[in-house]
């Protein structure tokens, strides 16, 4: 019952959103997961494609809402599903300049490259093929926001991305992921104050 009571919710919150007059936001870039142990090196960037609608929720344009889905590639630690819900601050400096920070909560779901294996505490069993974890992303971005067309205005940015994934190893918890991602937000709401 309870999980039939937060799809519903989830369903109608989704429907208001996609109601309302929404832009939509895409990006590339490279990710890698990271151990925060001694000696850890950074290496072995996996690519990482995102896209979602976002839809600003203040007369100033300046707090959005972001829904997205991605998916990593990764060879090493196996292909990724994410979905993330983001709360975002995008104040915009000198005319065009925008500033953003952002902070939410997602779900991913990992494909494991091999088949996996389980402790027991006695034997090494078969484990499971896909793994769900919980997660806390975190977005600092820098983009130009004033690229005007006909019907709204492109946004085309970069973005440090940082997911503090939960219960994906008992020994780290939580786990960080990084991403350098560039893309491009269109809204069709927006106009350009000079």
């Amino acid at each position: 019952m309870k999980f039939i009571s937060i799809l519903f919710l989830t369903t109608a919150s989704l429907c208001n959103f996609c109601h309302a007059q929404v832009g939509w936001d895409v990006a590339v870039g490279g990710q890698q997961y990271f151990a925060p142990i001694k000696n850890a090196s950074v290496g072995h960037w996996q690519p990482q494609v995102m896209g979602g609608v976002n839809r600003f929720i203040n007369a100033g344009n300046t707090m959005s809402v972001t829904l997205r889905m991605m998916y990593n590639r990764n060879k090493y630690q196996g292909d990724a599903l994410s979905w993330q819900t983001l709360l975002q601050y995008t104040p915009v400096v000198a005319n065009h300049l925008e500033l953003g920070i952002g902070m939410g909560v997602g779900y991913q779901l990992a494909f494991y490259p091999s088949k996996s294996q389980k402790w027991d505490g006695k034997n090494w069993t078969e484990g499971k093929a896909t793994k769900g974890v919980w997660q806390v992303p975190v977005q600092f971005s820098i983009g130009y926001r004033g690229i005007e067309a006909t019907r709204g205005t492109f946004t085309p940015y970069i973005a440090y991305n940082t997911n503090f994934l939960f219960r994906y190893s008992p020994d780290l918890t939580p786990l960080p992921s990084a991403a350098f991602v560039m893309g491009v937000k269109f809204n069709p709401s927006i106009t350009i104050k000079n």
